[in-house]
């Protein structure tokens, strides 16, 4: 999500949102790894709401995400706070 967000910055993430909307930045779970990516459309389909997101620093979208699958959205980034957490995790 470079340059709104970087590695070892610390996330605010607001959860139990109804209906994200593009433009968000949203938390989810895909493949047993976590994402924080931006919405860029909201579908209404035949099986419900599906929410197509990218990373800021990606020329690709995601797979389509239902509501079910997104943890949260982030409502504010502390930049560099995380940084002491990736160095003890060896990252």
């Amino acid at each position: 999500m470079a340059p709104l967000i970087r590695d070892g910055d610390e996330l605010t993430v607001e959860q139990g949102v109804d209906r994200p909307g593009v433009g968000e930045v949203v938390v989810f779970l895909d493949s047993g790894r976590l994402f924080v990516h931006r919405i860029v459309a909201v579908e209404e389909t035949a099986d419900g709401l599906v929410f197509t997101t990218r990373g800021d620093n990606q020329t690709s979208t995601d797979p389509p995400v239902t509501p079910d699958e997104i943890d949260g959205k982030v409502v504010f980034a502390f930049p560099y706070v995380g940084y002491v957490n990736l160095v003890l995790r060896g990252r």
